[in-house]
């Protein structure tokens, strides 16, 4: 809520300031309720408009959505989490003079956040699974790693699950980024992404391999597509191996330990490394699924992290926000009537959508990738009009998901 709040008000600022207050209202042994603010100097509302905001998909005015975008639904469901913690949420701006939103919410004392025992499923790994973890974790724990990606999702979801095993994480936009840092710093591995801006990773990869002082750079593809050409061209530019993404926790892990050197590792990094779940068993029902599983099935996000709830509430919060930014990305790319830059706008958020378990947004994406090739407008206009309305379905049951 206070990451909508603050968003909305850096948004809306052009000039002057945004301010983040917390004030504790009564407290008892048990539990306190609390006060926040978030004033910022922009350019305020209207009392008509104060009065319809926390509606699904009102903004101020026509005007505002156009300039800003956004669906206006995280408001909605900050409201609908604000009620469900016995709060109260309001807001008091008035035009050109800023606004300020606030809402209150109880909290318990020193509540145990950890889900019961019984949620989560216990398989003690077999021997040998045990023995390849522990290799794996061997190789990955003090590696280097260079990840280069635009998608902003997929650079988060990818760090965590690298730094988990011990690796450091150095991140590149692009390919030109990318051999930027490699000419700065050593790194043991480059995961590289295929299709990005600026520079792209294939040729990346050939200036990788043109310059004798990288020559030697391990690099592994990183793609959302999986075809055999696709494979063939990563290999025939220089590329060392091939991933696709959604990216697997297992696969990723066995796939850099399969290049990496082995690491001395201390006894109880091994113990550590041998008694951990396996990332990818089967999950438990830590995570309602979606009454539809075209809108979302979180157990997709629960099984990356092993069925860890603060990670899964972490990304599933995360991918709205990227969600959004990238539907106004593709707004702006409609109005001008850029067919390619949709296109890619689809490559590049397909991947994403599948993490999160978001398999019919992902879809979408991909149907709009496609039509880089024999699409047209009206293609284009019927897919992206679907964008919004499944978004907004999706913020609904992840709100619901992780209700108090």
């Amino acid at each position: 809520m206070l990451i909508n709040f603050t968003s909305n008000a850096v948004k809306f600022t052009a000039n002057g300031a945004v301010v983040v207050r917390v004030t504790m209202l009564d407290e008892s042994d048990a539990a306190c309720r609390l006060r926040f603010e978030v004033r910022d100097s922009g350019i305020g509302m209207s009392e008509k408009e104060i009065a319809n905001i926390f509606q699904s998909f009102h903004q101020a005015d026509t005007s505002t959505t156009r300039k800003y975008g956004g669906t206006g639904l995280g408001l909605v469901i900050s409201k609908r989490l604000v009620e469900q913690m016995e709060g109260k949420i309001g807001v008091v701006s008035q035009p050109g003079r800023g606004s300020t939103f606030w809402f209150t919410v109880r909290l318990v004392k020193n509540a145990q956040r950890a889900l019961p025992e019984s949620s989560i499923e216990q398989r003690p790994p077999a021997e040998s699974a045990q023995q390849g973890l522990a290799a794996n974790w061997s190789a990955l724990n003090g590696a280097h790693i260079l990840l280069v990606e635009d998608n902003p999702l997929n650079q988060q979801v990818v760090t965590e699950l690298l730094e988990d095993r011990g690796v450091s994480v150095c991140i590149a936009n692009h390919g030109q980024e990318a051999l930027d840092f490699l000419r700065r710093e050593r790194f043991d591995c480059v995961l590289m992404d295929v299709q990005m801006p600026v520079m792209d990773g294939l040729e990346a990869t050939r200036q990788i391999r043109a310059d004798p002082a990288l020559a030697g750079v391990l690099v592994i593809a990183m793609t959302a597509n999986a075809s055999i050409e696709d494979r063939t061209r990563c290999l025939a530019c220089g590329m060392d191996d091939f991933m696709t993404k959604p990216i697997l926790p297992e696969h990723l892990y066995a796939e850099l330990a399969k290049y990496l050197p082995q690491r001395p590792a201390q006894a109880s990094e091994i113990a550590t490394a041998c008694t951990a779940p396996l990332v990818g068993a089967s999950a438990a029902s830590v995570i309602p699924p979606a009454s539809d599983p075209n809108i979302i099935d979180l157990r997709v996000l629960a099984q990356l992290f092993s069925n860890n709830p603060e990670k899964v509430r972490k990304f599933a919060f995360k991918f709205l926000e990227t969600a959004r930014e990238s539907i106004d990305q593709v707004d702006a790319a409609l109005k001008q009537e850029n067919l390619t830059l949709m296109a890619a706008l689809g490559h590049q958020h397909k991947s994403s959508a599948r993490t999160v378990g978001a398999i019919g947004l992902g879809n979408l994406w991909q149907s709009l990738e496609q039509l880089k090739d024999s699409g047209d407008m009206e293609q284009a206009r019927e897919i992206i009009c679907r964008l919004r309305p499944l978004l907004a379905q999706i913020e609904e049951h992840i709100a619901a998901s992780f209700a108090p």
